[in-house]
C-alpha cells in the first residue's frame, strides 16, 4: 500500500460540461487551474438513510435512500488575476450563476477525480493584520465522482 501527501495536488475548473460524464468526456475539456489553494476538504457519496419502525418488533429497519456526492469549501489565497478563481466567482455570482462547473482534481501520484458542481458561494476573508487575503469557494457536487486510477508504472 502506498501513501502520499497532498502536496502537489491541483484543482482545475472548466466552464464547459463534458459531452459524456465519463473519463473520455471530461478529458476532452479545457481546464483552468485554481491557484493558491491551501485546503481541499473531504467529498464523496453519502447515502441518506430511511427508516421504518414497526411496533411489533421494536427494531428500526434502515434502508439507503438518495445519494449526496458532497460539498466542499475550498480555501485559497485571494488572487484577482487567477483564471480559475474568476471562473468560480462567475459561477457563484455572475452570468453563469445557475450553471454547473466541471472540476478536475489531480493527485500528485497520477490519479484524477472528475465531477460537476454548483459554486454556492465565493467569499473573501480580509483577516487580520498578519494574514493573507483569503477566499473560500463552496462547491456542491451535482453528479457522481468519476475516479481515474494512476497510470501503471513501467
Amino acid at each position: 500500500m502506498a501513501y502520499y501527501t497532498t502536496a502537489g495536488t491541483v484543482l482545475s475548473v472548466s466552464t464547459a460540461l463534458p459531452a459524456t460524464f465519463d473519463e473520455a468526456g471530461y478529458e476532452a475539456l479545457s481546464w483552468s487551474v485554481v491557484g493558491e489553494i491551501t485546503t481541499i476538504p473531504t467529498f464523496g457519496a453519502e447515502a441518506n438513510m430511511g427508516t421504518h419502525n414497526p411496533v411489533d418488533t421494536r427494531f428500526t429497519r434502515k434502508y439507503k435512500g438518495s445519494i449526496n456526492a458532497g460539498q466542499q469549501t475550498i480555501e485559497m489565497a485571494l488572487d484577482d488575476d487567477d483564471a480559475g478563481q474568476l471562473i468560480m466567482i462567475d459561477h457563484a455570482e455572475g452570468a453563469a450563476i445557475d450553471a454547473d462547473v466541471a472540476v478536475k482534481l489531480e493527485y500528485p501520484y497520477g490519479a484524477v477525480r472528475y465531477y460537476t458542481a454548483q459554486v454556492g458561494s465565493f467569499q473573501e476573508n480580509p483577516g487580520g493584520v498578519d494574514d493573507y487575503l483569503t477566499a473560500s469557494a463552496m462547491l456542491d457536487i451535482t453528479r457522481p465522482v468519476v475516479k481515474v486510477a494512476a497510470a501503471a508504472g513501467p
